[in-house]
């Protein structure tokens, strides 16, 4: 259970407060637990339509009493798992014998036993071939073990190529002056972030990446990175857009640290 003193009381008496309660702990909690918003003022779902999509609509009151919007989508799939024929007719297979009594293991009604007589030549033969097998698997085979090299190669040094983009044989990484600007809104674009940004520095290129697969198929990832002409202005954008809030969004600005 979660904290339901954040949400309003005319929520909690809705008629499908159990199906309101899942989404909000699946999808809107977290504005709450991170404390950029104070209350859940207002929740609507709405029935799948024909193309098998619901909208959930909730409303917030955030820190600067100001209402947040967040529309969601939720698209309904299902899947039909194939199984061979033989199976399913076994599966359906009616009940019968003792298994209708509630026992479906196999049972064993009589233990039948049989005995042979063996001879006294026959007992001998057994033993003898007995002590056979077991001298033979008693020997072990001689391990190969290969001769050792004793002579010594004279390792050969090359003149080696350095690129211009070396220094001193180690590799010389391309200074990059990017920014990454985190929780971006999903309906965000590019020309939106570059008009944010462009304020505090020259904009050299902007990229945000796209979902090209699941519920949020077309809808970007959440984050944007952005590209300045110098340090000084990855600074003071980090200094101004970090903490910022944004249509209805708490944004988050940190150095993107090229991997090697």
């Amino acid at each position: 259970m979660f904290d339901t003193s954040k949400i309003n009381k005319s929520i909690l008496n809705l008629s499908n407060y159990t199906e309101i309660e899942k989404h909000i702990l699946k999808y809107a909690y977290d504005l709450i637990d991170k404390n950029y918003c104070k209350e859940i003022f207002s929740v609507e779902i709405t029935d799948f339509n024909k193309d098998n999509i619901k909208d959930v609509i909730i409303k917030y009151i955030n820190i600067d009493n100001n209402n947040v919007t967040r529309t969601m989508k939720l698209h309904q799939s299902t899947s039909i798992k194939m199984i061979p024929k033989g199976i399913y007719e076994r599966q359906n297979m009616k009940l019968f014998g003792k298994a209708l009594e509630g026992n479906n293991f196999p049972t064993i009604d009589k233990e039948i036993s049989i005995t042979k007589s063996i001879n006294k030549t026959e007992e001998n033969n057994i033993k003898s071939k007995i002590i056979k097998q077991t001298k033979t698997i008693s020997k072990e085979k001689a391990k190969y073990v290969p001769p050792k090299v004793t002579r010594t190669e004279e390792k050969k040094t090359f003149n080696i190529y350095v690129p211009p983009t070396r220094k001193e044989g180690e590799a010389y990484i391309i200074p990059t002056y990017k920014v990454k600007i985190i929780n971006i809104g999903y309906d965000f674009t590019k020309e939106d972030i570059i008009n944010l940004c462009s304020s505090y520095g020259s904009v050299r290129d902007c990229y945000i990446p796209i979902n090209n697969y699941g519920k949020n198929k077309g809808n970007n990832k959440g984050f944007a990175i952005v590209k300045f002409s110098s340090n000084i202005e990855v600074d003071n954008c980090i200094e101004n857009v970090n903490n910022m809030r944004y249509e209805g969004m708490i944004l988050k600005a940190e150095k993107n640290i090229r991997k090697n």
